[in-house]
């Protein structure tokens, strides 16, 4: 059953205030790993020459290895140098790479600058990874025993600093690293990277000044093989003295070990078995980021008119977590030890792990209203055809769907039922009229046919139509047209938008023979906005442009257009039609915050919690390892993202989502049964 670990009454002590030169060099190693991160992206393509494959590559190379050299870190700081020592030497570390990687910045062969680049960065990391378990286990080790809830909120600061580091350089670095190539061509890349190298080697300074204040735990100098030799031992014994009881397989080595190592070694062992279940968990945390961000590339991140970048959703998650970890510390468990719930560390990071498994569903609903929303083109369904019938003729459409078109006139026509897979059409009501019956065969993707009266004949243009054009949910427009004169160049007509900013320009495409009167534009991808739209003519006799409003358009996000112009003489107004080929996107980018809420309220109590837990039950001796621990199940988690990438692919993307959620309540249910199995250590059954 879950025993409750309530940790005697805090007594009166003074609170270690130079925790916060801790707190600031966890600061500085995130905002500079992840700055880093931001930066090298760039770097790697623009100036190294990389392609997308290898650049991709080469980040997730230097990820896995920063996420698994913690173990290291963790291990050389319980066994040879403690964690004060290991820190600094790793900070040095992180110093020496951050320098090459400047120096590899500023311009000259490019061989050379990759490896320079390259054998910085791998220094960086390592200095980084061996950082990350001990930062929060030194940081820990500056309370004493009857300090445990001040702990806890160390711990909540250090979680909240952490994700300060991480937003920072998502909001101006980027920006800051385009002004300063602006200004300074040849060193803006070394400019930028200085900025975070700069912060990590003030931190240094800072964190060494705090050395007399420290509290350094001495290492118990156990080699990392006694460790194993002790496990063997004790299994070879309890293999071979199968009559034998004890209340622990490890008991059998008491003959040879001492006791603080095998106890030592029982609660490293009964926390590593509890996370087992973890890596899982750390997958899925991993994959919603890369889902969350396919999402919001489908939605429309227009707010009352003003644009959100989407490159800006990732910033909303960390930002909560500063707001709601001290919500959390101070009215949310507050209320629920009231109330009797959540109580325990475990408990709460089940829950936490639950939450993760809502946001899932949730962001599977949220797929369901995309996709029910979803500017999804209608030839996709039922269509292979949009017939545009930019002609003062009523048009009669033979064993097809629907059965005719109006003037000026369009629509989307099935040409699959026809019986021979083409559409036969009559003109009536104009010059045209007759019983002449024109064919159209479909191209093999989706057409766009435009019908016009040239000569008293139906003239009709095929093309390939757009499919595409809302993929980065751009406004996409195309205009067909039809005028009284002749012209002899591309240059001769031209359409006019216009809303306030720059006029857009629209020419005849390059691909019209010449001389004509009947034609199109290409595609051309233009703001949403209303649009005042204007013909435009250079009248070659009298060398004036000559310009006419037509009429005026709001044109939506994400929606591709087509437009018709036919021009008539005489008194009769010219006549002018817009149609939506690929309707707007209706799904706005706010729709993701119930969920991302959800899974920081998730991730305050999973992953805040699990630090302190980390830390509580550690064995003396072995603070930095099991920090390391918890994050190894991490590294072990992004990892397992391959795999998990490799699932069947649902029709429905929703599905993938609803996939998720059941996977992460399989793993909390794993590790709420292990939990319930596990028994709390005081502090005063930790050996020392």
């Amino acid at each position: 059953m879950l025993q409750e670990h309530t940790p005697d009454k805090d007594q009166k002590s003074k609170y270690p205030f130079f925790v916060t030169l801790i707190l600031f060099s966890e600061f500085s190693e995130k905002f500079c790993y992840t700055g880093y991160y931001i930066i090298l992206k760039l770097f790697f393509y623009e100036e190294l020459n990389y392609n997308s494959e290898t650049r991709y590559s080469l980040i997730r190379t230097f990820e896995r290895v920063s996420i698994f050299t913690p173990l290291l870190g963790g291990i050389i700081a319980d066994i040879w140098l403690g964690c004060f020592k290991t820190i600094s030497y790793a900070f040095i570390l992180y110093i020496l790479g951050n320098t090459i990687v400047i120096v590899s910045s500023i311009p000259k062969d490019v061989t050379l600058m990759r490896t320079l680049a390259l054998l910085g960065v791998l220094i960086a990391v390592v200095g980084n990874g061996g950082m990350q378990p001990c930062l929060p286990a030194f940081g820990g080790d500056q309370f004493k025993n009857n300090q445990t809830r001040q702990r806890r909120y160390f711990f909540s600061l250090f979680y909240l600093v952490s994700n300060v580091g991480t937003i920072l350089p998502f909001l101006f670095l980027t920006d800051l690293r385009a002004e300063f190539k602006c200004f300074y061509q040849d060193t803006y890349s070394a400019l930028t990277f200085g900025i975070p190298s700069l912060l990590v080697l003030l931190s240094f300074i800072v964190f060494i000044c705090g050395k007399p204040w420290y509290e350094r735990r001495t290492t118990a100098r156990r080699t990392l093989a006694s460790f194993f030799k002790c496990v063997a031992y004790a299994l070879i014994k309890k293999v071979t003295n199968k009559g034998e009881k004890r209340d622990h397989w490890l008991d059998h080595a008491d003959n040879k070990y001492d006791e603080d190592l095998i106890i030592d070694i029982k609660s490293f062992l009964n926390i590593l078995w509890l996370y087992l279940p973890l890596p899982l968990f750390w997958a899925l945390h991993e994959k919603q980021g890369t889902k969350w961000m396919l999402q919001a590339v489908s939605m429309d991140n227009e707010i009352r008119g003003f644009g959100i970048k989407r490159d800006y959703m990732q910033t909303i998650n960390p930002v909560m977590i500063v707001i709601l970890i001290p919500v959390f510390e101070c009215i949310v468990y507050p209320c629920m030890s009231k109330l009797n719930l959540c109580k325990t560390d475990l408990q709460r990071m089940t829950v936490g792990g639950c939450l993760f498994a809502v946001a899932f569903l949730i962001s599977g609903v949220t797929e369901m209203n995309i996709a029910a929303r979803q500017n999804i083109p209608p030839y996709l369904n039922k269509s292979d055809l949009f017939v545009v019938n930019n002609s003062p003729c009523k048009i009669s459409v033979k064993d097809a769907s629907p059965k005719s078109l109006e003037k000026f006139d369009g629509k989307f026509i099935n040409i699959s039922e026809t019986a021979d897979g083409k559409l036969k059409i009559v003109p009536e009501e104009c010059s045209a009229s007759g019983d002449t019956v024109t064919t159209i065969s479909s191209l093999k993707t989706f057409t766009i046919v435009m019908l016009t009266l040239w000569d008293d004949e139906l003239y009709y243009i095929p093309q390939e139509g757009e499919t595409n054009g809302t993929s980065n949910n751009i406004t996409r427009v195309k205009i067909y047209f039809k005028t009284e004169k002749t012209y002899n160049s591309s240059k001769d007509i031209h359409f006019i938008l216009e809303s306030g900013k720059e006029p857009i320009c629209l020419y005849p495409s390059e691909n019209i023979s010449l001389p004509f009167q009947v034609g199109w534009t290409d595609y051309h991808s233009i703001d949403p906005d209303e649009y005042t739209i204007y013909f435009s003519t250079n009248e070659t006799d009298s060398n004036k442009q000559r310009k006419e409003r037509i009429d005026s358009y709001t044109f939506l996000k994400g929606a591709s257009y087509v437009a018709a112009f036919y021009q008539t003489v005489g008194a009769e107004k010219d006549k002018f039609s817009i149609y939506t080929i690929i309707p707007n996107i209706k799904t706005p980018l706010f729709y993701l915050l119930p969920q991302i809420f959800i899974l920081t309220c998730g991730e305050v109590m999973f992953c805040v919690t699990g630090l302190i837990f980390s830390y509580s039950q550690a064995p003396k001796s072995l603070k930095a390892m099991v920090q390391a621990t918890w994050l190894l199940s991490n590294a072990i988690g992004n990892t397992l993202v391959i795999f998990i990438e490799k699932f069947p692919k649902f029709e429905n993307q929703s599905s993938q989502h609803f996939l998720y959620a059941v996977l992460m309540l399989t793993s909390m249910l794993a590790f709420a049964c292990l939990g319930h199995l596990y028994k709390y250590v005081n502090e005063d059954e930790i050996s020392g």
